[in-house]
């Protein structure tokens, strides 16, 4: 058995030990476009200010893929998938055959006309050569631009901050608008007000502009007003990485199996591939166990990987964590959500059949694992103690129902 993955991060990780869980012998490939081996993207902004090491960055070194006779292939992209022979053609010219092909590549940066003109003035930050680029421009900079509305954006912005940069955020719309709305964007924007970034939502460059000597000098937003910047980093996430003869076929079929297309049981997706709107919460690499395990011929019950937690954050002084599945336009779930403005808290509750279903919190610090347990322990409840749970936070509903030391047993 020959199997492929294209993409080098946590979803390729776990998707390579769902292989090897139930296929020792079979020959794996990995094809990254970057030098580096898979890498936490969630670490990139701690590495970026020093706070972390390459080697805290790295989520397997070098040797793991030898011991598990796994061929890599980095610093070079997948330009077309024949699905029809099942051959990979690569950017350096290789050709790769499979039986069984993953796309783990995930998200890459949204696309802008004006990066090739910027040179050395615009970083990608899903790039970790650019990230490692940026590190040195850091010192020498007083003024950056940060496109994006996400975690990442978020993130990186923290991090100029703290190094004296002053920093503008620039959003299509608000902030993390897969998680929260307008009104919970605005808690983020007062704190970061205060730590010298400013947030321009609904906001987009319309030009950049260059000194005489071809330098960055700023840029003119669509709302006509000039800002000045040393550099501009993109944190903006684009459209998922698809491949040409792939793009063509996808049609997302069977999320149970992964398959991409209902007409190619050869090929699988896993992470931010997956057309969901639950994706966000999902653990990468969970999603990447049970990919491999799908390419592995092995059945797997999805369930209790949408119950994973993603992440929990500490942006500018407030805690952000998320977790379990999120199925908006569904009619069979009830979102629930309470803001108090003054406290800087915010809560979101996905309720699907009596049952915790997702989660999103701000400024509850430490509290997700608990959230966590309520999703893993399948607790049915009334929407009285739904309500009773928004509210007065899990702490207290813990409390009231007695069910802490049961569930820290689960």
């Amino acid at each position: 058995m020959k199997y492929v993955i294209i993409g080098n991060g946590p979803a390729s990780v776990g998707a390579i030990e769902g292989i090897r869980r139930y296929d020792f012998d079979g020959a794996i490939t990995v094809i990254g476009k970057e030098k580096f081996p898979a890498f936490s993207r969630a670490m990139v902004p701690y590495y970026l200010s020093g706070r972390v090491s390459y080697e805290k960055l790295s989520i397997r070194n070098f040797d793991y893929y030898t011991e598990r006779g796994v061929e890599l292939c980095l610093d070079c992209s997948a330009e077309l998938v024949d699905t029809q022979k099942k051959v990979v053609f690569l950017s350096s010219g290789t050709e790769i055959s499979y039986d069984s092909l993953l796309l783990a590549t995930g998200n890459r940066s949204r696309q802008h006309n004006f990066a090739n003109c910027l040179q050395d003035n615009y970083y990608d930050a899903f790039s970790l050569t650019d990230i490692e680029n940026l590190r040195e421009k850091i010192s020498v900079s007083k003024r950056a631009i940060v496109l994006g509305d996400g975690v990442e954006a978020l993130s990186i912005a923290e991090v100029l901050s703290l190094n004296g940069i002053e920093v503008i955020v620039l959003c299509q719309g608000h902030l993390l608008p897969e998680l929260f709305d307008n009104n919970c964007s605005e808690i983020l924007e007062k704190r970061m007000l205060g730590f010298g970034v400013t947030v321009f939502s609904d906001s987009t460059i319309k030009k950049v502009v260059k000194s005489s000597d071809d330098k960055l000098k700023g840029v003119l937003l669509g709302t006509g007003l000039f800002r000045e910047a040393d550099f501009i980093v993109n944190a903006a996430p684009g459209k998922p990485v698809l491949i040409s003869g792939i793009d063509e076929i996808v049609s997302y079929g069977s999320e149970n199996k992964f398959i991409m297309s209902s007409e190619d049981a050869s090929v699988f997706l896993s992470g931010n591939l997956i057309n969901k709107s639950s994706s966000f919460f999902a653990s990468s690499y969970n999603y990447g166990v049970c990919a491999g395990l799908s390419m592995a011929s092995v059945d797997m019950d999805i369930k209790n990987v949408y119950k994973s937690p993603v992440r929990s954050i500490n942006v500018f002084g407030i805690n952000i964590s998320a977790g379990g599945a999120v199925e908006v336009d569904s009619p069979k779930v009830e979102k629930l959500e309470y803001i108090d403005k003054d406290n800087c808290l915010f809560r979101k509750l996905f309720i699907k059949n009596n049952e915790l279903n997702g989660y999103c919190i701000v400024g509850d610090r430490g509290f997700a694992g608990l959230y966590s347990g309520l999703l893993r322990s399948g607790l049915k409840f009334d929407r009285s103690s739904a309500l009773f749970l928004l509210k007065e936070g899990v702490m207290s509903f813990f409390a009231e129902n007695n069910l802490y030391p049961d569930l820290l047993k689960s």
